[in-house]
């Protein structure tokens, strides 16, 4: 779980704070704290059109990417400044890497997002017709057949933990012999659909 707080100076940085916080359940999807932690989130707008972010997590991370480690007496605390007119895609996409990042356990391996409770993700009757619509046929109908279905939902749903499983909403038809497509099933898909 994820705690924006969003402070902006200028019109540019309300809308790109805006922004940010329209993305804060794609952001909490990605978040990889253990059940009942939160990462804090701080988006401040410097003057001259910067953006500092920091952000706090239950504890060290292993590969903290772009993102400086602060000072060793908070422990899973990461700052990173953007320039001058940054997009608010990047500072979201930077922010997703960070929040998704594992956590390094005492003995100094990676925490397992969640340990052994896997991830679980409700992909709702939306995302499931648009993904039906890049479905070309299943891997009983089509010779080209070769990616998972949980693959491409993997993909639309941006998840960046291994142990997440899906819940779909309503069920999903091959388009070409209406037989029905689980996360296991080898789909041929069109993306320029």
């Amino acid at each position: 779980m994820i705690r924006l707080s969003l402070r902006a100076l200028s019109l540019y940085g309300k809308k790109l704070t805006n922004a940010i916080r329209a993305s804060e359940q794609t952001l909490n999807m990605h978040c990889s704290c253990p059940p009942g932690q939160s990462c804090n989130v701080e988006v401040n707008e410097l003057p001259g059109r910067r953006f500092e972010v920091l952000v706090t997590r239950p504890g060290p991370v292993i590969e903290s990417y772009d993102w400086v480690r602060q000072a060793p007496s908070v422990v899973g605390k990461y700052q990173r400044l953007f320039e001058r007119r940054t997009s608010a895609a990047r500072v979201r996409d930077s922010l997703a890497k960070i929040v998704g990042a594992p956590l390094v356990r005492e003995s100094g391996t990676a925490v397992d997002s969640f340990t052994d409770t896997p991830n679980i993700v409700l992909v709702d009757s939306f995302v499931l017709e648009k993904l039906e619509r890049l479905i070309v046929g299943c891997q009983v109908c089509s010779p080209n057949a070769e990616f998972p279905f949980g693959r491409i939902v993997s993909r639309a749903m941006r998840s960046t933990t291994r142990k997440t499983h899906y819940m779909l909403e309503r069920s999903v038809n091959c388009p070409r012999c209406s037989r029905e497509v689980t996360e296991d099933t080898g789909v041929e898909v069109d993306f320029g659909r």
